[in-house]
This record gives C-alpha cells, structure tokens and sequence, in this order.
C-alpha cells in the first residue's frame, strides 16, 4: 500500500492526527538539536556531565511515571468508595 493510497483511506480527523504528528514530531527534532549542549548535573557524591536533551527526556518520564501512579491510586480510591455505596 503506497503513502497517497493509506492517507487517502484515513478520516479527516485521522488525517489531522497524522499531519500533527509529523508537525510534532519535527519540532522534537528541532528542540533535541537546539539543546544538545552538555551541562553539569550534581548527584549524590559525582558530578556529571549530561546532554541539556537528557536530563529533559528524564525529567519529562519520571514526570508521566509519577502522574501515571497518582492515577492508579485514584482508581483504586474510586473502587473502594464504590464498593462501601
């Protein structure tokens, strides 16, 4: 199946998701290039030297892990309130 074919084939929102994406995707691209200098970065007891790009990806997951949790733990509460109704 050729690109014309599969786009052609999409809905119109499907179309929008996709071009929002590849936009998405691009400027990612842009904003790892543009911030690919190396900072120091103090743990513990060393000191490191990470790219800029790094340390933001890192924040960035530890950030959806953490939203993701408080998440299941808020499913879990909604359970138990349901079961004592």
């Amino acid at each position: 199946m050729s690109f014309k074919e599969y786009f052609s084939k999409l809905a119109f929102w499907g179309k929008v998701k996709f071009v929002t994406t590849i936009i998405a995707g691009i400027v990612a691209v842009v904003f790892a290039t543009l911030n690919w200098k190396s900072q120091e970065i103090n743990l513990l007891f060393v000191t490191k030297k990470f790219p800029l790009v790094v340390m933001l990806l890192f924040c960035f997951l530890a950030g959806c892990a953490f939203g993701y949790l408080l998440g299941i733990r808020k499913k879990d509460n909604r359970k138990d309130d349901d079961f004592l109704e």
